[in-house]
């Protein structure tokens, strides 16, 4: 393969077909042609939304389950599918089985495939180690229709290893996963070359990824899109899961694609677009699907959930024909949205006198008539359910007038899927760009009231994204509340993670000890590291902001215990590698001063007795001043809690000289000169504190 540029598209002719409803006749009935492909392209499945909702948890399923018998009615050589296949990154027990189960039903069987790959396995499906092949070609599986895929946002990789649960489906030959990205310094996009009779297409795909990281690979020349040696021969088809409607920063370019592709499937955006709209820059059709399942009520998800039928062939000059069917599903469940405001409707009645019980009669006749509207044009097919999403928006401007969304859609159960969030009322007013309050929370909550109900003008028209949240925060927040030393890129993509795909809390550790450690080494690599150390106002100032990243790290650091062996290793103390010898303690009758004898202190010199340092924030640092723990396996289980834990210490206060000679009671009473408090148990022998 080569990487040089390409030339003006050969495409001629592209014809684009009105919507149609699948059909219910076989794959005998229908005739398929030799000379051209049939794909059928589809996006954000979405598998096991709303899985636990008793009235909306199958619609996923049903919806998939239809494009996968539409693949076998038009008899398509395989299915191309734009991500999001599954809504959540680790999907429950029920939403893996429920795939499989459609998976086997309809993908696997007696058929031939009518087209051959053409490009080196190793490459298109690098990210496996075992399978570097399509599914179709392995001996041990008989696949009638193939599907290939890449990951969504929702279905991404994650985690140490970088797994997506389309990694486990592809493993186990139910599909093929590509354009899933290994070198996260640079991207090579590597095609799929596919033949039937002489047309040859070539897939290209890229998983989803954050925008912001996708423009640096771009402006850093960073993306690579490899190219067959007859290159003109090969119509290209590319694959993209990204944000294409522009908000903030947050979008991919059309430009950004370069003019490789004849023809782009554009994934993510859940708004279906049932004509492929043309770039004269870049010369490429760009087709949107859109989502088979809403997963908000908001107008993106209005539109007739629909499939595509792509055919290609060649002309009799040999230039590439294309024509594109949009095919509307029949299962989907009914979605209506209606905008209504109060101020309107009673204006124009004349009515001043406006009270709750109006609003509620009004409300109630505009939701009556959108289902009678739904149940007039149900497709009749059995497979599609009966009750509509409704969702009324009510504009208003006196508060007194809204009414319990809860109470106002019980009227309404057994009517619409959604009593829940039938209504939706919205106070008159723009987006407000910029908040001055004196409380960080308040603004918080004002700028998620505002991203809520201006939600038709959010970038990706269906929810509010939390990554949104923590910028704009960032954004207007003081600058004495500012982060100074942790990223503000890293916390909002770990929290965007933790919240959205369940990830565990305890990234957000792991991304504080990167930073920890980052600084670290920026100190060590400076030539005057004793005065760096030595500079008291710097330590403190790096102290507060860990505080402020995270509360929770200070009480971790507290408990960390250092290997005793090591430490001494390190300070040169000539201990041995056993457990350390407990601190010698003298009896005395002088109550919080132990007195020690000669002896002693000649033990206390050899033994190198430790001294505690203090707890302020700008004397604890990890290099080169430490603390630890050592703890005393014989404890008792019930002297372990933090209550009857105690530390001996230097301290000075109406306390023994030594760590050795001062005690604590089981609730940190004064200590005697014995080594015990008040309390029963003798800690001092079991806690203490080392440090340089």
């Amino acid at each position: 393969m080569s990487k040089s540029p390409k030339k003006k598209s050969n495409l001629t002719q592209f014809s684009q077909s009105p919507t149609k409803t699948s059909s219910n006749q076989s794959s005998s009935q229908k005739e398929k042609a030799d000379d051209e492909f049939r794909i059928i392209i589809a996006t954000d499945i979405h598998l096991g939304f709303a899985e636990k909702d008793p009235v909306r948890g199958e619609d996923s399923f049903n919806s998939f389950e239809e494009v996968l018998q539409i693949a076998k009615e038009e008899n398509a050589d395989f299915v191309l599918l734009g991500g999001d296949l599954f809504h959540e990154n680790k999907p429950s027990p029920k939403s893996l089985t429920r795939c499989v189960e459609i998976l086997r039903k309809h993908i696997m069987g007696d058929s031939d495939i009518s087209f051959e790959i053409l490009s080196d396995f190793t490459t298109s499906f690098s990210h496996s180690e075992h399978f570097k092949h399509t599914n179709y070609m392995d001996e041990n599986l008989n696949i009638r229709l193939p599907i290939f895929t890449i990951h969504g946002n929702h279905d991404d990789p994650n985690g140490k290893d970088a797994f997506s649960v389309l990694d486990l489906l592809s493993a186990a030959g139910l599909l093929n996963y590509f354009g899933k990205q290994q070198n996260m310094d640079k991207i090579e996009v590597s095609p799929i070359l596919l033949t039937k009779n002489g047309v040859k297409i070539a897939l290209y795909g890229i998983g989803a990824l954050p925008e912001e990281r996708f423009h640096r690979y771009i402006a850093n020349d960073r993306v690579a899109f490899l190219k067959p040696d007859d290159k003109e021969k090969f119509f290209n088809i590319f694959i993209v899961h990204q944000n294409r409607v522009r908000h903030g920063t947050k979008y991919l370019p059309e430009h950004c694609l370069t003019n490789l592709p004849d023809f782009v499937l554009w994934a993510h955006e859940h708004e279906a677009c049932d004509r492929a709209t043309y770039n004269p820059q870049q010369d490429f059709y760009i087709f949107q699907p859109g989502s088979t399942v809403a997963t908000s009520l908001c107008p993106g998800e209005v539109p007739p959930k629909q499939v595509g039928l792509l055919r290609i062939r060649l002309d009799k000059d040999g230039e590439f024909e294309l024509q594109l069917t949009p095919i509307k599903l029949k299962t989907v469940r009914q979605f209506y949205l209606e905008t209504v405001s109060l101020n309107d409707h009673f204006s124009k009645l004349g009515k001043k006198n406006v009270s709750v019980i109006d609003v509620e009669e009004f409300c109630s006749k505009k939701i009556e008539e959108m289902i009678a509207i739904a149940a007039e044009e149900h497709s009749g097919d059995p497979r599609q359910p009966n009750l509509p999403l409704i969702r009324l928006r009510v504009d208003y401007s006196d508060e007194y007038l809204t009414l319990s969304a809860n109470h106002f859609g019980q009227r309404f159960v057994g009517k619409v899927a959604n009593p829940k969030e039938l209504i939706l009322f919205k106070c008159k007013r723009g987006i407000v760009q910029k908040v001055v309050v004196d409380s960080n929370l308040e603004m918080i909550e004002d700028m998620m009231e505002d991203m809520y109900e201006n939600e038709d003008t959010l970038q990706s028209k269906n929810c509010v994204h939390i990554d949104d949240v923590i910028n704009e925060y960032f954004d207007h927040v003081e600058p004495q509340s500012k982060l100074c030393l942790l990223g503000e890129k890293k916390l909002t993509e770990t929290v965007k993670e933790i919240v959205e795909k369940d990830a565990q809390s305890a990234k957000i550790n792991m991304i504080i000890d990167w930073h920890i450690n980052s600084v670290k080494d920026h100190f060590m690599a400076k030539d005057d590291l004793d005065k760096i150390l030595k500079d008291r106002f710097l330590i403190r100032e790096i102290m507060a902001d860990f505080k402020k990243g995270i509360k929770q790290k200070e009480d971790a650091e507290n408990r960390n215990l250092i290997n005793y062996e090591e430490l001494s290793k390190q300070y040169g103390r000539k201990k041995s590698a056993a457990a350390p010898k407990q601190p010698k303690v003298t009896k005395s009758t002088s109550k919080g001063r132990g007195k020690k004898s000669a002896k002693d202190d000649e033990d206390d010199e050899e033994e190198d007795s430790p001294v505690e340092i203090s707890d302020d924030d700008d004397e604890r640092v990890d290099s080169p001043g430490f603390q630890v723990q050592v703890i005393n396996s014989s404890s008792d289980e019930e002297d372990s809690t933090p209550a009857k834990k105690a530390t001996a210490t230097n301290s000075t206060r109406g306390r023994g000289k030594t760590p050795a000679a001062r005690g604590a009671g089981s609730r940190g009473g004064r200590g005697r000169g014995s080594g015990r408090g008040r309390g029963k148990q003798n800690v001092a022998s079991d806690y203490f504190t080392v440090s340089k």
